[in-house]
């Protein structure tokens, strides 16, 4: 009897840990090819905004990001993102105009991304606010 018990325990234990992991993983990883191993994030790429500073106050659109991108092996243009809303990749030089911005607080983001859009590594981001009438000052 209590060799039975031993037993079904064992079985018990064995049926619960497979289990506890996700089928997905479980099997995917042993039929699935090997992968290409992906580049270190960045690769000598690199991203940031010039303007507007951080905590900017402007006075209305446009807005003129200007910013800096060294491309690195893998880059080849930048996702534009305001309010955490992609609105276009850009390839152009710097300063690029954000024409349509309402009066508000706002985050621009700016990301590394590769010819196929892929986005990697290198990414950088500012706070800034509109206000109609300001004086166009920074804070």
């Amino acid at each position: 009897m209590v060799r039975k018990r031993g037993v079904i325990l064992l079985v018990t234990v064995v049926c619960v840990g497979f289990l506890a992991v996700p089928w997905s993983e479980a099997f995917y990883h042993r039929t699935s090819a090997p992968q290409e191993k992906a580049k270190p994030p960045g690769d000598g790429a690199a991203v940031s905004i010039v303007t507007p500073k951080d905590g900017a106050v402007l006075t209305s659109p446009p807005v003129a990001v200007e910013y800096t991108y060294t491309k690195g092996s893998q880059g080849d243009h930048v996702h534009v993102y305001l309010n955490g809303k992609y609105l276009e990749a850009y390839t152009g030089k710097s300063p690029l105009k954000l024409e349509k911005v309402t009066a508000g607080s706002h985050r621009l983001e700016l990301r590394a991304a590769t010819k196929t859009h892929d986005e990697f590594g290198p990414r950088t981001a500012v706070a800034f606010e509109i206000r109609e009438g300001a004086a166009g000052t920074t804070r």
